[in-house]
Formats: C-alpha cells, sequence, structure tokens
C-alpha cells in the first residue's frame, strides 16, 4: 500500500464521533460541515452553515475528510523556465529572422540552436524535466490519480 497523507483519508464512523464540534470536508458538495453529535433536532450528523445536514451513519459512508483532499490546480502552478519555453517559435520565423538571413541561415545561430534543444528536451515528456509539472491533458489527469491513491 502506498503511503497516503492523512488529510487524504476518508474519516471513518469512529473517527467523524472523536471529532464533535469539529469541522470535516466533503469533497463531493466541496464544503466544510460541522459534527454535531446529539443534535437537538438531527440526533448524531454533519451539519453546515446552510443547515444542510447528513446523519453521522451517511455521512461516514460519504468520504468526508479531517481536511481538504490535496488537489493541484493548472492555472496555479505556473510553468519554470523550461516547459515556459514549450509553446516558443521557431527563432528563425521570429521578426523575419530566416527571411532577412536566408542565404547564410543554415538554422546554426545560438538562438535556433537553444531552441532546438529546449524542444528536444520536451518534445515526448509528460512531465517537465525541471519542474515536474504536467505538459499534457493526460499528465495532469494522471498526476490527479496519483494524489488520490
Amino acid at each position: 500500500m502506498k503511503n497516503k497523507n492523512m488529510s487524504d483519508v476518508a474519516l471513518t464512523l469512529e473517527q467523524l464521533r472523536e471529532k464533535n464540534g469539529q469541522p470535516v470536508y466533503w469533497g463531493t458538495a466541496k464544503q466544510w460541515f460541522i459534527v454535531q453529535l446529539a443534535h437537538p433536532d438531527f440526533g448524531d450528523c454533519v451539519i453546515n452553515a446552510a443547515g444542510y445536514y447528513l446523519p453521522l451513519e451517511k455521512a461516514a459512508s460519504r468520504r468526508f475528510y479531517a481536511q481538504q483532499p490535496l488537489c493541484i490546480s493548472q492555472e496555479k502552478w505556473e510553468a519554470c523556465k523550461l516547459c515556459g519555453r514549450r509553446e516558443e517559435v521557431d527563432p528563425c520565423y521570429q521578426n523575419g529572422c530566416f527571411k532577412k538571413n536566408a542565404p547564410q541561415c543554415g538554422y546554426s545561430c545560438d538562438k535556433f540552436l537553444e531552441w532546438r534543444k529546449v524542444q528536444e528536451r520536451l518534445r515526448d515528456a509528460k512531465f517537465c524535466p525541471e519542474c515536474g509539472r504536467p505538459l499534457t491533458d493526460e499528465a495532469w489527469v494522471e498526476l490527479q490519480k496519483r494524489l488520490e491513491d
């Protein structure tokens, strides 16, 4: 079995009972609830700020967590200097360089050689070799699955 971060393990019924008066997170609803034992109207339950409640036995089967499970945002994980260059255009076609220097170009200037080295390094990579950032949609899905396992 893989080592799990304790925040990624759903709470059991016994663990929910130990959390009386404390917040627990329900990932399905993306909301925080408070564990209430012997609530005057609902008995043992979890209840959110809007008054929505679940009996504690149901809550145990619905995967509540002591903390919000780990999730990585594509928008917030900024590209590093290497993978940020993945979408760069061939420098020979920037600013009309190739047209200006066509007779002597030969694709051998320092700018082109550096660009080609970066592109070759990233060409078949699913993850950036420098920062580990996923580079494809499939890689993002794979990373999220790894976090859930």
